[in-house]
């Protein structure tokens, strides 16, 4: 076992170090976008600023890559997905409780609130293109699963010359 002794400088820069690790780790299947593109504040591409980046895990077989998206909250109608090339693109509002109506009397006072709306959204590239016209998209649970098929590559073809 290690001791590291933490001092207040230290620990501002292991809060740094760890946030570059997650960034690191969390944006790998991300390229970075040019300045023109219009990146949101954490570096991702395609996001909305002040949106939450959903987790999601990407498996690939032969035919197809399945992505497992953790959305909390949203509702089917509420999901948005656009496949554009190789890229994804998820959009998601969730509902959260709505607002106390100050018109009527309550009865109940609110203390304390941490369960609002939240908007989702994440943009990420895949190696191959991907043929949009197969997707599919299955949300239970709170877990948005996609089937991507990948684009079957059209074999060439002999030409003959007259």
């Amino acid at each position: 076992m290690f001791v590291i002794p933490m001092t207040r400088s230290t620990a501002f820069s292991s809060r740094q170090l760890a946030r570059s690790l997650n960034q690191f780790f969390n944006d790998g299947l991300q390229s970075r976008p040019e300045p023109s593109q219009g990146a949101n504040s954490d570096g991702g591409e395609g996001g909305v600023e002040g949106a939450h980046k959903p987790r999601l895990d990407v498996t690939e077989n032969a035919t197809a890559y399945t992505v497992h998206m953790d959305l909390p909250g949203v509702g089917k109608g509420d999901v948005r997905v656009s496949v554009d090339g190789r890229r994804v693109t998820v959009q998601a509002q969730a509902q959260g409780t709505p607002a106390p109506d100050d018109t009527k009397p309550a009865t109940d006072k609110l203390i304390h609130r941490e369960r609002l709306a939240a908007h989702y959204a994440r943009s990420f590239v895949l190696p191959t293109e991907l043929d949009e016209a197969d997707v599919n998209a299955k949300l239970e649970h709170g877990v948005l699963a996609l089937t991507l098929p990948k684009r079957t590559l059209k074999t060439a073809s002999k030409i003959t010359v007259n």
